[in-house]
């Protein structure tokens, strides 16, 4: 077990050296990063809950980091299933929320006609 773990920590150590190299330092990459995601939160979430659409895009800005540093053909290809999956996931949630209104009118058309019903007996 402890080779396992000797062999963990230095390929961990090997990728920590290699992408400060190819991505810039941490601070930089990650301040990068924290932009992009801010501006995407305060803009496009405003409030509501983060859903699963949100992350693939967010993903997505990591990647336009990453690229902004250094060409990688991978950055793209990851983009592109980030936002096959964000596609899938926002038209999901579209879907559910329309069918959310759709029952959540049906139950106001019910309790409206219920108080209608109610007014003509007792009236």
């Amino acid at each position: 077990m402890g080779h396992f773990i000797e062999d963990i920590l230095n390929e961990a150590r090997e990728v920590l050296l290699s992408r400060s190299g190819t991505y810039g330092t941490a601070e930089d990459s990650f301040g990068f990063i924290a932009d992009l995601w801010h501006g995407y939160l305060s803009n496009a979430v405003q409030g509501r809950k983060l859903e699963p659409y949100d992350v693939a895009n967010m993903m997505m800005l990591l990647k336009i980091a990453r690229e902004k540093t250094q060409y990688k053909h991978d950055n793209y290809v990851d983009m592109i299933g980030y936002a096959v999956h964000a596609d899938r996931l926002r038209r999901h949630a579209s879907a559910a929320s329309k069918l959310a209104n759709t029952s959540n009118e049906g139950q106001r058309n019910e309790v409206t006609n219920a108080k209608l019903t109610t007014n003509k007996e007792t009236g």
